[in-house]
């Protein structure tokens, strides 16, 4: 109770709870699993055998069998909704894995015996995961030609964020290497103090500090605290050091933030487990002889508030710009004004280019190609690549790319690019000031 309440005043969980992407359902998702690895983790005891007798041994083996299955199914619905989810369900995949080999090792002596009972308890759980994630494999499989996350992959060898836009330019593995032992060590750095910090500390200070030395401690020890947490230790540090280390570029544009959902919630038990430990201790020194069990979440909570309360305010303020913004977008794209501003997009057939490509799409309904932060005769390529050819390009000023800098300082091929004008929507005032539109005429 008192994590579930904290939970809902905690900041990072707070944002995360009313942002429309993959992190709160990932998030869900995994702390279900979790769960359910831990129900899977319970051992067949000999103890007993001879007091309560065969029969009944028998039948509390039957009953154990039944459980398993039902929640070894449970938990293969879980992975494959997880893996349509984020590509890191594949590290609640490995935690599973790990989990149950660890089991089979403190069970059986023999390597043979271990491995074989390790193949019976994964195998099952592996096949109807897979089996469940099927239909969107296929569907993956139609649209982009492969039903593997490829583009997850080429992320590995990402030098700049706006890599994951490339068209002529995709991430390589000779360019990647080509950029020497220093700047990849320096992007392993950046990437690993982004997610320390970033993601996991500052919007959730105290909190998230107090927690994470908790579960530091956690790591190296094991106890009847711990262990009902291992799976969740397991899946955190896993994310972590995958995200920090194989995808440093990827992970400062969010990698790591929308799969730490289930990781700020072990923060906040982490960091419940510690002041319970501290308010203990105080009891004991000072005799207190009444329990005093929701002190330390009454502390966690009001600590959570003050934060999220101030902090919240300047998030909300951001949201109502970026709402403001593409609601004048979607206005201003909807059809020519008299004054011969504004875009009809209903007359469009190709897509559109540009640097905000999912949220274009949504505020306008209408099919949308993401900007290469490329030269000019790479986007000139993309527009004609696709049938009809792309004929609009729209773009933020200060995104921090080529464009529109190549177009307006006059690069080769800017004479492509015909600027039209967008209205002053009085519903709207300032919201179109930082947002450009061409025409591309090549």
């Amino acid at each position: 109770i008192g994590t579930g309440l904290t939970s809902a005043a905690y900041l990072p969980l707070v944002l995360g709870s009313v942002q429309p992407d993959s992190t709160m359902p990932f998030a869900a998702l995994v702390l279900l699993g979790c769960l359910l690895i831990t129900r899977l983790s319970t051992r067949l005891s000999l103890e007993g055998v001879v007091e309560e007798g065969i029969h009944a041994f028998v039948q509390r083996t039957e009953r154990l069998v039944v459980r398993r299955s039902r929640v070894g199914l449970a938990l293969a619905i879980v992975l494959g909704l997880a893996a349509m989810t984020r590509n890191e369900a594949i590290w609640l995949g490995l935690t599973f894995v790990l989990i149950e080999w660890s089991n089979a090792r403190q069970t059986f002596s023999r390597w043979s015996d271990r491995f074989g009972a390790w193949l019976i308890r994964v195998i099952p759980v592996a096949f109807f995961a897979l089996l469940v994630f099927l239909p969107w494999a296929l569907r993956d499989w139609v649209v982009f030609g492969t039903p593997l996350p490829g583009q997850a992959l080429t992320n590995a060898f990402s030098l700049h964020g706006s890599d994951i836009f490339a068209w002529q330019d995709p991430p390589t593995l000779a360019r990647y290497l080509a950029a020497g032992p220093a700047t990849l060590l320096e992007l392993r750095w950046t990437g690993t103090i982004h997610n320390l910090t970033q993601v996991l500390l500052f919007l959730g200070v105290p909190l998230s500090v107090v927690g994470l030395i908790e579960v530091a401690g956690m790591v190296r020890r094991r106890d009847a605290t711990v262990d009902p947490l291992r799976p969740l230790v397991f899946f955190s540090v896993i994310t972590f050091l995958v995200a920090s280390l194989v995808f440093p570029v990827s992970t400062t544009w969010g990698t790591f933030l929308h799969a730490a959902g289930a990781i700020h919630v072990l923060l906040v038990i982490s960091a419940l487990l510690v002041l319970d430990a501290v308010i203990g201790w105080v009891g004991r020194r000072r005799g207190w002889t009444n329990p005093v069990a929701w002190l330390g979440p009454a502390f966690a909570i009001a600590g959570c508030l003050l934060f999220t309360s101030v902090l919240l305010i300047g998030e909300g303020r951001a949201t109502r710009d970026a709402s403001n913004r593409f609601a004048a977008i979607a206005a201003a794209f909807s059809g020519v004004a008299a004054d011969g501003s504004g875009v009809d997009l209903s007359a469009e057939a190709g897509p559109v280019i540009t640097d905000v490509p999912i949220w274009f799409a949504e505020a306008t309904r209408h099919h949308t190609l993401a900007l290469p932060n490329e030269s000019i005769d790479s986007v000139l390529d993309l527009a004609a690549s696709f049938d009809p050819p792309a004929r609009l390009l729209v773009v933020q000023e200060d995104n921090g790319g080529v464009f529109p800098a190549a177009i307006l300082n006059g690069s080769p091929g800017a004479d492509c690019f015909v600027p039209v004008p967008l209205p002053d929507l009085a519903a709207y005032p300032g919201a179109l000031d930082n947002v450009l539109a061409f025409r591309i005429r090549c």
